[in-house]
């Protein structure tokens, strides 16, 4: 008779311990990773070989999942599957006999615990751009995860790649361009489970924007109606739109509109000054750049006047002579904004004076006849100048008239003779007579004084 019996499996001794490892603890879907189970009897010593060991997961499978050791140890594969989440994995070996059982175990985490997404930059020009979208992976333990499979989406514009796996710090990245305001999406992990073991796939959202232009306002020049050589300021604003992301001005540049080359100031200035050298009309433009290069331009105007003018009327007297005094007016044109502080009259004579203010007037006698050309130069504040002019003719003094009368005809020696003598100044000369003197022709002489008169001589 033949009698068939089963073969009893070699188990580890009571008091035995196994220490159970794993080549890696983070591990993407569908990932492998070797495990080692190492067996010591109470003694410290490794089993007889060939001693069972069995295998047993929470999550995925172990393969397989029964071996023998070899010195103690046994060494096997952990698969991961498709479903995320933690797998605890246990290692038993029981004693002949003995209703003890001896275990180890380790934890292999192939589950995602949470996604962050980041942009960089966050926002692009309003031209459109390019911004790097990075996604972090981590498990539920917060450990990175690499080597996961992370899928992006978004709203507008388009993706360098739709699917990148993390690479060993757990980070997927690609880059979206775009013109428009965009959501992206990162998900990694995928859906498993059901009830209360449910596993959702894990995703986050990040949004790029696309800046909003600068704006940039200039104001009314100060002072509104300069003068040629006079420091005008124009003041700048910055509107904003509450509802728009905008990036920081850095710069504005600033065409005074003379044909001097353009300024640049750098951040935000309230206000910009200029000194115009020429008469005219300017337009002004402020272009502001933000950190992106964004530019946006504001305009202004300014009238640059000259300065008041002056003009020279008619003199009076019209024809003097030497000796005569001249009266020169004056008039003014209507001023910018530095009115005339002072003039210098230039007699042309090789004589001049100064005068402050805007007289209406000025007056002057020539000593010596001639064409005299006469000039005045009027100065503002700021040393600007105008000049205005006119030339006179000075004639000679004009000679008084004299009338001598004798009321006795044929005098003879030693009678007296009566002599009316009458002096008139010049006609419309200005002058008056100072002094009469009569000479005889005998060598005597008589004064009269500033008058005619009557004389009588023996």
């Amino acid at each position: 008779m033949t009698t068939a019996c089963n073969k009893v499996p070699l188990l580890a001794p009571t008091g035995s311990s196994i220490t159970l490892t794993a080549s890696a603890t983070v591990l993407p879907v569908n990932g492998t990773t070797q495990l080692i189970a190492q067996v010591l009897e109470a003694a410290g010593t490794p089993p007889q070989n060939g001693t069972l060991v069995t295998f047993t997961t929470t999550l995925g499978t172990v393969q397989p999942s029964q071996a023998e050791t070899s010195g103690g140890r046994v060494i096997v594969n952990f698969l991961a599957g498709t479903t995320s989440g933690t797998a605890t994995i246990t290692a038993t070996s029981g004693g002949a006999g003995s209703t003890t059982t001896t275990s180890g175990s380790t934890t292999t985490a192939t589950a995602v615990g949470g996604v962050t997404v980041s942009a960089s930059p966050a926002t692009v020009s309003s031209s459109g751009g390019s911004s790097a979208i990075t996604a972090n992976v981590r498990d539920t333990n917060g450990n990175v995860l690499p080597g996961v499979p992370v899928s992006f989406t978004a709203d507008n514009g388009s993706l360098s790649t739709a699917v990148v796996t993390t690479d060993p710090s757990g980070n997927a990245q690609t880059t979206l361009t775009t013109t428009k305001v965009s959501k992206v999406t990162a998900t990694a992990g995928v859906a498993s489970g059901s009830g209360n073991t449910a596993s959702a796939a894990q995703t986050a959202t990040v949004t790029v924007n696309v800046n909003a232009v600068p704006n940039i306002a200039v104001g009314a020049p100060s002072p509104a109606s300069p003068s040629v050589g006079q420091s005008v300021t124009f003041p700048l604003t910055y509107p904003t739109d509450t509802g728009a992301t905008s990036s920081p001005i850095v710069s504005v540049k600033v065409d005074f509109g003379d044909g001097i080359a353009p300024t640049t100031f750098t951040g935000r200035p309230t206000s910009v000054s200029h000194v115009y050298t020429a008469v005219g009309s300017y337009s002004v433009r402020a272009t502001a750049t933000d950190s992106l290069g964004d530019t946006s331009t504001g305009t202004g105007s300014v009238n640059v006047s000259a300065l008041a003018s002056v003009t020279v009327g008619a003199p009076s007297p019209s024809n003097p002579s030497v000796g005569q005094a001249v009266t020169f007016p004056l008039t003014y044109a209507a001023t910018g904004s530095s009115p005339i502080q002072r003039i210098i009259v230039d007699w042309g004579d090789g004589s001049s004076n100064s005068f402050s203010g805007t007289p209406s007037s000025v007056n002057h006698t020539y000593n010596s006849g001639g064409t005299f050309a006469m000039r005045v130069t009027a100065f503002d504040s700021f040393g600007n100048s105008s000049v205005g002019g006119t030339s006179i003719v000075i004639g000679a003094r004009p000679q008084p008239a004299v009338s001598i009368t004798q009321t006795t005809q044929n005098p003879q020696a030693g009678t007296d003779i009566t002599f009316t003598v009458t002096v008139t100044p010049a006609s419309n000369s200005g002058t008056s007579i100072q002094d009469v003197v009569i000479d005889f022709g005998d060598n005597t002489t008589q004064d009269l004084g500033p008058s005619s008169g009557t004389v009588t001589v023996h």
